[in-house]
Formats: structure tokens, sequence, C-alpha cells
């Protein structure tokens, strides 16, 4: 059975819910005036993290990449962090961080740390998370820009280097 919609394709999900909500983010960190209730703009950026780290999940499903190459989900997403953007994967620490309350107990990675209470290390690197610091903004700039050049890109394989993975 075919779903169509904003949530049956790849494109579909890029297009009309990753992308609008990262607009939607940049719109509000841009915006000068009080927007309303506390944390608003905090949680636009959640909103638009979380988006962005779910394109991996669309691709590899849609795709089929296990029966394409015999590589799992987890193995094509570190291949999407570590060798094509690496940005991807502290958006991704984020992400997880956000969405499981904690996501790596060694590393002091949890919800709080993600509103800016304390640093949290990702990687080998420490990245200060505190909201709509620099750092923040140019990491989904940074996210935006990969996922808006990997849709206009007419070999999308390639792009993702594929043959790499």
């Amino acid at each position: 059975m075919s779903v169509f919609g904003p949530l049956g394709s790849l494109d579909g999900y890029i297009v009309w819910i990753a992308f609008e909500n990262v607009k939607e983010y940049l719109a509000e960190r841009d915006d000068s005036k009080d927007v309303g209730p506390r944390f608003v703009k905090f949680r636009r950026f959640l909103i638009a993290i979380e988006s962005l780290n779910n394109i991996p999940d669309y691709i590899y499903h849609e795709w089929n990449i296990k029966k394409l190459n015999g590589k799992s989900d987890k193995q094509f997403k570190e291949h999407i962090h570590k060798r094509v953007c690496p940005a991807l994967e502290q958006l991704s620490q984020i992400a997880n961080g956000y969405k499981h309350r904690v996501r790596n107990k060694s590393a002091d990675l949890g919800a709080k740390e993600i509103q800016g209470l304390t640093k949290y290390t990702i990687g080998r690197g420490i990245l200060n998370v505190e909201y709509n610091t620099v750092e923040c903004s140019q990491l989904v700039e940074e996210a935006f820009r990969f996922w808006h050049g990997f849709r206009n890109t007419p070999d999308q394989q390639t792009y993702l280097q594929l043959n790499k993975l």
C-alpha cells in the first residue's frame, strides 16, 4: 500500500517536514522581539535538529540500504556521520540526548545539558550546547545546507559516498 503526503516518502519528509521545521527555527531565531512563552525558540531548535536527524532513517528504509549493501542502519549512520558530514554526528548526539533524556551515561549527555546548564562531551571534543549560541545555529545551518545539497544533487548516492560504505 502506497502512502502519500509528507511522511509517505523521503522527499516529502525532507521538503514538508524537516526543511519547514528548520525554516521556522531560523525565522524565530532571527526574530529580535519576544516571541511568546518561555523556551519557544529553544523548542523550535529541538524540533529542527530532531527533524534533520531523522533524514538518514528515511534514506535507509526507502533505499533499502540493508538489501543494497548489507549494512545495518547503525553502520549507515556512522558512515554518514564520520565520512560524509561530521556536523550530523553532533546534531545526532544532541537529538538523541533530548529524545532519551540521557543518551550516554559516560558522556554526561542528557536533556538538562542540552539546555546549556553544563558542557558535555561529543566524541573526543567538547561542544557547549547553551541554547542560541553561535555553535548551535551553525550546526543547524550546516546540516540544513548538507541536506539541501543532497536533495538538489542528481546523484544522491554519490553525494552520500555510498560506494565507500
